[in-house]
């Protein structure tokens, strides 16, 4: 059997967190933790015995920011696949994202339609924009 598709959130509120995991788990067969911030998710990391597959990170979050989060997790693990969510359309914020290594940037107001498109689009090595976006 194959092992679950792990993934991360990492987003200060709570509520948030849970609205999106539920999502997460009626639709697809995922494990999901969640991280409070990015400091939360790195001791994650640094705790977890196996890396999660894919981390979906606010991009602005209370403790410290995604953006600097997702260059920090990408200098030791590489290969590891980040989506990052905001709920900003403009351009230098899903330039920022990219440039830090993420995979993907989806807006808040599409998660719950669009985060299992993005999902599978990255678990298959490609890149998601949010459809929303103005590129």
């Amino acid at each position: 059997m194959e092992r679950a598709y792990r993934i991360v959130l990492a987003d200060s509120n709570s509520s948030f967190r849970y609205d999106l995991k539920r999502i997460l788990i009626e639709n697809v067969e995922l494990k999901v933790e969640e991280a409070s911030g990015g400091l939360e998710l790195l001791n994650l990391l640094k705790l977890s015995q196996t890396a999660p597959d894919l981390l979906i990170v606010d991009i602005f979050m209370t403790d410290f920011d995604g953006v600097q989060t997702v260059h920090q997790i990408k200098k030791t693990y590489p290969k590891l696949k980040v989506l990052i969510m905001s709920m900003n359309k403009e351009k230098e914020y899903y330039q920022q994202a990219l440039s830090s290594g993420a995979e993907g940037y989806i807006l808040k107001q599409d998660l719950d339609m669009e985060v299992i498109v993005a999902i599978e689009k990255i678990r298959q090595g490609g890149v998601y924009f949010s459809p929303l976006l103005s590129l």
